[in-house]
C-alpha cells in the first residue's frame, strides 16, 4: 500500500515538475538578478525609461534596451549560475521581465520618496 502511494507520488511529481521547476527557477533567477543589481544597472534602466518618456526615436530605445539586456544577461551568468538552456527556454526572458518590473518600481518609488 505505502509502496503504491510512493510510486503514485513519484509519477505525479514527474508530470508536474517541469512547469513548477521552471516557474521556481524563473523566480529564483529574478531574485538573484535583483540582489546583484548595481548602480550601473539602475542607470541603464533609468536611461531606457527616460528615452521612453521623451518619445525618443526607436533606434535610441532599441540601443538602450540592448544595453540593459546585456547587463541583465551578464548578471545572470556572473552571479546567478544562469545556463544557456535557460536563455533559450524562456526562463531568462521571464526572469528579466520580473527583474525589469521590480527595478522600474524601485526607481519610481525612490524618486517619489525624494519629493516627500
Amino acid at each position: 500500500m505505502i509502496r503504491n502511494v510512493l510510486v503514485a507520488c513519484a509519477v505525479l511529481s514527474l508530470c508536474l515538475s517541469p512547469t513548477a521547476n521552471a516557474q521556481t527557477r524563473t523566480q529564483q533567477l529574478a531574485d538573484c538578478l535583483l540582489q546583484n543589481a548595481s548602480g550601473e544597472d539602475e542607470k541603464l534602466m533609468k536611461d531606457l525609461l527616460i528615452k521612453a518618456l521623451q518619445d525618443a526615436p526607436a533606434d535610441d530605445l532599441q540601443a538602450s534596451a540592448m544595453a540593459l539586456g546585456f547587463s541583465i544577461y551578464n548578471l545572470g551568468t556572473s552571479f546567478c549560475e544562469m545556463t544557456p538552456q535557460e536563455v533559450s527556454s524562456g526562463v531568462f526572458e521571464q526572469a528579466a521581465e520580473i527583474y525589469g518590473e521590480a527595478l522600474g518600481e524601485k526607481i519610481v518609488t525612490d524618486a517619489f520618496s525624494k519629493i516627500g
